[in-house]
């Protein structure tokens, strides 16, 4: 399938984040619905805003979440997470919607999530960092600390056992094991 388009629809009372398919098929996720149970307006406007800012990249930015095996589900929900997150951040994390491709849409997703968080408790962030160090531009600031988004991912792999249960795998066991501080 190949992504036609990607809008906010107003469907009589519902707001829809919409992938518009060439085989006349449509994904869509419920932004705001008669019974007021979606986003609110501040998350609407700022999907809006992304989607205008991506004019001429957003079909690339889907497609990519499909080439890559992720979904269409996937897609949306980063769309609207980042939207959420940064709409709800200072002016300056307005930054992160600046996305061309598919692995920043996600990249930005997790930053502003991360941000949300650090933010909410009272931390100085920073989306946009220019402490450099050795000359690498690390993702973000969290008060003096640099940090970047890579060093976040999980490690950690679950195995079923054959008489039920579940426990780390060997390699994952042995990284928890050999960090004598972890």
């Amino acid at each position: 399938m190949v992504v036609n388009d990607v809008y906010v629809e107003d469907n009589s009372g519902e707001v829809l984040l919409t992938l518009d398919y060439d085989n006349q098929t449509k994904n869509s996720a419920i932004l705001k619905d008669t019974n007021k149970t979606g986003i609110n307006s501040s998350t609407i406007n700022t999907i809006r805003k992304m989607l205008e800012i991506w004019e001429h990249s957003k079909i690339k930015i889907a497609e990519k979440y499909v080439q890559d095996k992720r979904n269409t589900d996937a897609f949306l929900y980063d769309v609207v997470a980042l939207a959420k997150y940064v709409s709800s951040l200072p002016v300056d994390s307005k930054i992160l919607m600046d996305v061309s491709e598919g692995t920043t849409l996600l990249h930005n997703r997790i930053i502003s999530q991360i941000l949300y968080e650090y933010n909410s408790l009272d931390y100085e962030i920073n989306p946009k960092p220019t402490n450099f160090l050795n000359n690498k531009r690390h993702d973000f600031n969290i008060s003096k600390f640099r940090c970047e988004t890579k060093t976040i991912q999980t490690l950690g792999k679950l195995e079923r056992l054959p008489l039920g249960g579940f426990r780390f795998t060997d390699s994952c066991r042995s990284s928890l094991i050999s960090n004598p501080h972890g």
